[in-house]
């Protein structure tokens, strides 16, 4: 479990400045079940909360997510969506830091 916690950018589309880098220990097939929880925190606490899946990363290097409160009034349920690009290296475990894998 990582949490990272980013600066805003000014409105009126709201961003993160940097949202951090990650590294993922894992097989291909197990980075296709994995999913990030966003949790957006606005003045007065918890926003609402995003489950990013990380199942088409490999082929679609992009991650979105729909921000949901909960809450009883329909009208606040979907506070908005977080979207990001990701990169991925894949390497062998076997390799040392400084090799290179020539078939990743």
């Amino acid at each position: 479990k990582t949490s990272h916690t980013t600066d805003v950018a000014k409105g009126p589309r709201y961003c993160w400045a940097q949202a951090g880098e990650y590294l993922y220990y894992g097989t291909k097939v197990s980075l296709s079940m994995e999913a990030i929880v966003v949790t957006v925190q606005g003045k007065n606490g918890v926003r609402g909360k995003a489950i990013v899946s990380l199942g088409s990363a490999i082929d679609y290097p992009i991650a979105i997510g729909t921000v949901k409160a909960l809450t009883r009034d329909k009208d606040k349920f979907v506070q908005g969506k977080v979207a990001g690009s990701l990169s991925i290296t894949s390497r062998s475990m076997l390799l040392s830091e400084d090799q290179k894998d020539e078939h990743p």
